[in-house]
């Protein structure tokens, strides 16, 4: 079942700011490893939330010399999948082998 155009990606914003954005005095439980939170942090338990996991290949790992080839997304709420897309992407140049 293919996602509708205005569904594919969220419409807010995430429920923990980054790090350099939140303000100094922040109640909420420890940053793990300088910027990550557990599951548990985020306080709404994960299937009570619609959300889509992107998922991008590339010709190589360095952004600044290769270019994205293959876009992948998948949407859930409650463990369930309500849409799936996959693309090829033309990066313009030749796939190394």
């Amino acid at each position: 079942m293919p996602l509708s155009p205005s569904s594919t990606l969220p419409t807010t914003s995430p429920a923990v700011p980054p790090a350099d954005v939140r303000p100094e005095a922040d109640d909420r439980a420890p940053i793990i490893g300088g910027g990550q939170r557990s599951f548990d942090d985020l306080g709404t338990p994960l299937h009570d939330v619609t959300f889509c996991i992107v998922d991008l290949e590339t010709t190589g790992g360095s952004p600044n010399t290769c270019e994205i080839t293959e876009v992948g997304a998948a949407k859930f709420r409650a463990g369930e999948c309500l849409g799936t897309l996959q693309t090829l992407v033309n990066p313009g140049r030749a796939i190394p082998v």
